[in-house]
């Protein structure tokens, strides 16, 4: 339950000098955004949350608050007209602004609020029209720049990362853990006989006491280099319950239940979809270009336009939050000698490791090496910090349009319009990541589609 609050003033000031030749406007907006959330509805018995209004609401809960004030103002100079053969205008302008977005309600996860977008735009440029505004161009020039704007393709990588390759081996650790040293004292627990029929007897699985299965020992005399130890899986299980915080607890719906408290002796756990919904990334962009734009007006039913425009973008920042995680995840692996080749799902004792970290199977290529996680994450990395090649540099419009003001056809509009884009990025080879040593799309050397041309009617 989320509850985003939005106070804005604000105020313009428009001003006119030396006979209307020089226009100055000033703009100033403050924004106070608060949010409220509660991802801890009550439970029953069974441990299902109760969302009943009257027991899960916004009631006596802290917010986070953020309050920022900015400031835009612009510039418009027009050239006597006593200096410009007849017909004649020109003006030169200069516009300096700020915006805020609000934050939508989105945390980091560790329950931080994550920032509200804000950017800064910065332009400069000139309009010059002939034959009494019958033929009008206009060149600009701008700069602009966003911190901390929502990022689609990063935001979901973010929460699969999250609830496929964070929770779910949790859950299947915590259980494995549960199963085989419900004390956690660090010696394998006692097991039923399997030579009893009756299932009464109980006998000692590891009885070298050096944490592996007697079973896996017999069968594989290098088992120490393929299988895990309990030690490895008991520093596994500590790393991942340290990385899900509290507030990442909560706000998931997660419920751990040893087996010593379940009916049929085995360990249970859920997880709910709250972090899908609360969780949320961001980049920093910045974008520069120019901007010409022609337009001509014969007689008052016929208008043709045209412009060209060049820009570049570049990003930075990206996905600070997923970034943080990511190295978090990878710590916990490394922590543990055999951790990167560590199979996904149960019986991690029971199982041989796979042949090395990047193999299908494991739990660190299980999010490293998806398409729309790990190769996410790394190929926007990569793109940080130098010119986007999927943004199309150049783009050219030509319009024009003819009303009909009498006759049968009179109100009747008829126009065309050709627009062509420049090529951009349609796909990448793979190499080698230089941070990380793992497979990655190599964003320097893409793939590029044609130039795209377009006619409308």
């Amino acid at each position: 339950m989320i509850n985003t609050l939005v106070e804005s003033y604000a105020a313009n000031l428009q001003s006119f000098f030396l006979k209307d030749l020089l226009v100055a406007n000033l703009g100033w907006r403050e924004d106070t955004v608060s949010v409220i959330r509660n991802a801890s509805p009550p439970k029953n018995a069974e441990q299902v949350p109760i969302l009943d209004p009257v027991g899960f609401n916004l009631n006596g809960i802290a917010g986070n608050s953020e309050k920022s004030s900015i400031f835009s103002y612009g510039l418009v100079a027009k050239v006597p007209s006593s200096f410009l053969p007849e017909g004649t205008s020109l003006s030169f302008h200069y516009g300096d602004s700020s915006n805020l977005v609000p934050n939508p309600g989105g945390f980091d996860w560790d329950g931080t609020a994550i920032p509200s977008a804000s950017g800064k735009t910065r332009e400069v440029g000139a309009t010059i029209s002939v034959m009494d505004n019958k033929l009008v161009a206009r060149l600009n020039f701008y700069k602009g720049s966003v911190e901390n704007e929502p990022y689609l393709a990063i935001d979901r990588a973010y929460k699969l990362i999250t609830a496929q390759n964070v929770m779910s081996p949790y859950r299947n650790l915590f259980a494995d853990v549960d199963t085989y040293d419900r004390n956690r004292d660090g010696i394998l627990d006692m097991i039923p006989d399997p030579d009893d029929p009756a299932g009464l007897a109980m006998i000692n699985p590891d009885l070298n006491g050096n944490g592996y299965l007697d079973s896996i020992e017999a069968a594989d005399p290098n088992f120490t280099q393929n299988y895990l130890a309990l030690s490895d899986l008991a520093a596994l299980e500590q790393g991942f319950s340290d990385l899900v915080n509290p507030w990442a607890r909560d706000t998931a719906d997660l419920v751990l239940t040893s087996g010593a408290d379940t009916a049929t002796g085995d360990p249970v756990s859920s997880v709910g979809n709250g972090l899908w919904f609360t969780l949320g990334d961001t980049v920093d962009l910045e974008a520069e270009g120019v901007e010409f734009e022609l337009t001509y007006n014969p007689n008052r039913n016929f208008r043709l336009s045209a412009n060209v425009t060049q820009q570049e973008s570049r990003t930075s920042n990206v996905a600070a939050r997923t970034t943080v995680l990511w190295d978090r995840m990878l710590a916990i692996y490394q922590s543990v000698p055999k951790g990167l080749t560590a199979r996904s799902g149960r019986n991690k004792l029971a199982n041989p490791l796979r042949a090395d970290s990047l193999t299908a199977g494991t739990m660190f290529s299980a999010y490293v090496l998806n398409g729309n996680k790990g190769q996410v994450f790394l190929a926007q990395q990569a793109l940080s910090g130098s010119d986007n090649p999927e943004v199309r540099e150049y783009r050219v419009n030509v319009l024009g349009n003819y009303t009909f003001t009498e006759g049968r056809l009179k109100g009747v509009k008829i126009g065309g319009a050709f627009r062509w884009q420049d090529k951009a990025a349609a796909g990448y080879p793979m190499t080698v990541d230089p941070t990380y040593g793992l497979p990655v799309k190599d964003v320097f050397n893409p793939y590029f589609d044609d130039t795209n041309k377009f006619v409308d009617f």
